[in-house]
């Protein structure tokens, strides 16, 4: 059951967040910084 719980609300949590940071340092730099987030956890 916690599984179910985490894998369902763990991204909808995520996409708030994202979206409330988009809001506040704007569109461009939210992309920019889940692409420097994505690099980072690639190494």
């Amino acid at each position: 059951m916690w599984l179910f719980l985490i894998l369902f609300f763990g991204p909808l949590i995520e996409l708030y967040v994202l979206i409330r940071v988009g809001a506040r340092i704007g569109a461009f730099s939210t992309i920019a910084l889940c692409v420097l987030t994505a690099v980072v956890g690639g190494f």
